[in-house]
């Protein structure tokens, strides 16, 4: 018998629960180069893991291919 599937936890949901903004918890779970004040990162980091937080691996592919594609000119 299949188990029941869990809640989604969203990045949004990891910056509410560790009031910050999305920007600041994604520069956190993403291993951005900017920098994040100590308290800021080890409050987002204690949300995600309460919270079972696991990043869309295939969700990031399609942001960051997004990002690559130029514009045309014009």
């Amino acid at each position: 018998m299949p188990h029941a599937a869990r809640p989604t936890v969203t990045l949004h949901d990891v910056a509410a629960a560790a009031g910050v903004s999305v920007s600041t918890a994604s520069r956190v779970l993403g291993g951005s180069t900017r920098k994040v004040a100590p308290e800021y990162e080890a409050r987002v980091l204690a949300a995600a893991t309460a919270l079972k937080y696991t990043v869309d691996a295939p969700a990031r592919a399609m942001r960051r291919a997004g990002d690559s594609i130029p514009k045309k000119a014009g």
